[in-house]
């Protein structure tokens, strides 16, 4: 089961697997929400704890890309949810990825001799991890409807 945990104190959610406590008693926190892979219908209450009031707000997305890019979530009626935050973040990588694939002549393939993606050229520029590396670890506010993530891989 996946869930976002409020950390108040720096005005993030955190996204993390709540089942996993082995992971948690020897790292310290929890596994991370993986953009390829996990189910953002599975976060817990994720329908029910609501983000933001809003009916848009802007996210920046930096990671791993060439500089940064801001994209809106809109919701009619507002009340941003924990699930559409998820959703939205999936859902903008996977079209980042898209294109970017789209826009490249050839394959971007790894760095020689290493796992990580070599950089593209593309709209995007994505450097050094394939979307299946990404996970979100965190969310911040950083002013009035605009959000920054905090990505891993």
């Amino acid at each position: 089961m996946l869930g976002l945990r409020e950390t108040d104190e720096f005005n993030t959610f955190d996204i993390y697997d709540g089942s996993d406590d082995q992971f948690y008693k020897e790292y310290g926190h929890y596994s991370c929400f993986s953009v390829e892979r996990d189910d953002p219908k599975k976060v817990i209450n994720g329908d029910e704890v609501i983000v933001t009031a809003a009916e848009k707000i802007t996210v920046i997305f930096s990671y791993p890309l060439k500089g940064k890019f801001r994209f809106d979530l809109n919701k009619s009626g507002g009340n941003i949810t924990r699930k559409d935050f998820a959703e939205f973040i999936q859902s903008t990588y996977r079209c980042i990825y898209e294109e970017e694939r789209k826009g490249i002549k050839g394959s971007y393939g790894n760095i020689p001799g290493m796992l990580n993606r070599a950089p593209s050229y593309g709209p995007y520029g994505i450097w050094g991890h394939h979307i299946g590396d990404l996970v979100i670890e965190g969310v911040k506010r950083i002013g009035d409807n605009l959000y920054s993530l905090r990505m891993g891989s």
